[in-house]
């Protein structure tokens, strides 16, 4: 569901056109706070995308539109995208702000955008969140003079993004990122994890003698190893702390191991001499 506001300056045209994101429904619409029934340009009365005419007002002062509509989208699963984009208006926006909240839980990855990404991720405190937002729409207030009205969730993943001149350019203004559940993340842990300990025995076994691994079974091990860490922390997005830490703990205990072999080597060396 989303809440679109725009603050309008119209002095000539009676109708503002609306594109709105595939198979979307108009669930209500205010023009200076004033309710407006909007007109679907086609046939198709609202799907696939269709536009909607918005009968305007003619002032010189800024006064707001108000559109709530909602996009269906695919259930969150275990593992895949989110995405949405901005609906395309036929006036020129100086000036956008974009304002997505995402469901607590699973684990989102930096979002691919057309536009420019100013939060990334961080849970949504609706206080913080009204607060930075009309700091960024400043620039907008002070064009129309025009206070503007915030309405946020109180929960949420909060991801922000701006644009100057979004709908003016060829591209569509939209984001896309990618999630994993919960379950999944804590798999991907588990398997980074056991990706990391791989790759040290394959490496152990490449460089001493002591591991008794067939040349085919080092090279299994270690391949394994850099296949997991690729897939659960360069596919999953699996946070990389977990395996980085077992790493280095492993290293440390090989490193503790081989200068303890290196002093009981250096002692019976003196004690025979």
């Amino acid at each position: 569901v989303t809440t679109a506001r725009l603050l309008v300056r119209n002095s000539r045209r009676q109708f503002l056109r609306l594109d709105l994101p595939p198979e979307s429904q108009i669930w209500s619409v205010f023009v200076d706070g004033k309710p407006e029934k909007p007109a679907y340009a086609g046939d198709d009365a609202g799907a696939n995308g269709a536009s909607v005419l918005i009968r305007m007002i003619n002032s010189a002062e800024g006064f707001p539109v108000d559109i709530v509509y909602a996009t269906p989208v695919s259930g969150i699963g275990d593992l895949g995208r989110v995405a949405g984009r901005l609906p395309r208006p036929d006036m020129v926006v100086t000036h956008s702000r974009w304002n997505v909240f995402l469901p607590v839980g699973p684990r989102y990855q930096t979002p691919d955008s057309t536009m420019d990404l100013v939060l990334n991720g961080v849970r949504a405190n609706p206080r913080v969140a009204a607060a930075e937002s009309v700091a960024r729409a400043s620039d907008a207030q002070a064009q129309m003079g025009q206070p503007l009205r915030i309405t946020v969730p109180t929960q949420g993943i909060y991801f922000a993004f701006e644009k100057l001149y979004a709908n003016q350019s060829p591209q569509e203004a939209e984001f896309s990122v990618r999630y994993v559940s919960a379950d999944a993340n804590s798999i991907g842990l588990l398997l980074s994890a056991l990706g990391a300990v791989l790759l040290w025995i394959g490496i152990v076994a490449i460089g001493s003698r002591r591991v008794p691994l067939p040349r085919g079974a080092t090279i299994a091990v270690t391949a394994s190893g850099i296949i997991l860490l690729l897939a659960t922390i360069g596919y999953l997005g699996t946070s990389p702390v977990l395996a980085s830490a077992l790493a280095l703990l492993i290293a440390v205990l090989l490193a503790l191991w081989w200068v303890g072999g290196r002093l009981r080597a250096w002692r019976a060396r003196k004690s025979a001499a």
